[in-house]
């Protein structure tokens, strides 16, 4: 028994040096840049957003810890950290040449930052309730964000001037985008519609048909289901039950009646 103990604990070694091999040759192999994929420090809370930079060589990420983290794409090292918001960020988008970065938060301000140096060259301020989205049009000259009072906002970009606002959704706002040439807008929101907007005057052009749930939808007709399965099953369990005590009773009482008939 002694042996058998010493052997295992002899085959129990050899197997963790064999796995410290692999591990110390694969690290030689793929270099440390591999692992550093794997370690990078982040952010402190939920990460809402990200956007690739237009050259793919920079990721932006927006996060619940009120920062901006700028990454590089290619080793997942940290860039710089870009500090302003005194909320939750939302939302982040790249303008099309890659030199200013949008970012929308929960403090109802919409930030403007220089990639280079990550210093913030403009901050939005009208908004009265958090910024959901935010998009650049194609040409960078407008910048597009949705909120969380039901509107979207268009700034020019060169100077912060607020555009317009357009109106017309019943509930929070929660995405933008650009049609390719610039001429149009989408959004969508809580409310299940899509909206399309002209940009030159903000005009709507079209939107889809919210679709509402009459008394009958599908969550009513899965609770109904699951009500009637579950009074079958009860109802199933208690007669199986009273069949198996009416049967155990009836055993019981069978020896009472025979020596009653006896006596």
């Amino acid at each position: 028994m002694r042996a058998k103990s010493i052997l295992k604990t002899i085959l129990r070694v050899a197997a963790y040096a064999i796995a410290f091999l692999f591990v110390f040759l694969f690290l030689a192999e793929v270099g440390l840049e591999a692992i550093e994929l794997w370690f990078v420090t982040g952010h402190d809370g939920r990460v809402n957003a990200v956007a690739f930079s237009p050259d793919g060589r920079l990721v932006a990420s927006a996060s619940a810890d009120s920062t901006v983290q700028l990454w590089r794409a290619a080793k997942g090292s940290r860039l710089r950290e870009l500090r302003g918001h005194k909320q939750w960020v939302m939302s982040v988008a790249f303008a099309p040449d890659g030199t200013t970065l949008a970012s929308g938060g929960e403090d109802k301000t919409v930030r403007l930052w220089r990639v280079a140096d990550g210093r913030c060259v403009r901050e939005l301020i009208g908004h009265t309730n958090p910024v959901a989205a935010v998009a650049f049009s194609p040409d960078g000259s407008t910048l597009a964000t949705g909120r969380l009072d039901n509107s979207i906002k268009l700034w020019r970009t060169s100077d912060g001037l607020l555009l317009r606002t357009l109106i017309g959704h019943e509930d929070f706002v929660n995405c933008v985008a650009f049609s390719p040439d610039g001429r149009t807008l989408a959004s969508g929101g809580d409310d299940r519609a899509v909206r399309v907007w002209r940009v030159a005057d903000g005009a709507p052009l079209w939107r889809t048909q919210i679709r509402r749930e009459t008394g009958w939808g599908k969550g009513s007709l899965i609770v109904l289901a699951s009500a009637v399965l579950a009074f079958l099953i009860v109802r199933g369990l208690s007669r199986l039950l009273r069949r198996l005590f009416g049967r155990a009773k009836s055993r019981l009482r069978t020896p009472k009646a025979l020596c009653a008939a006896l006596s």
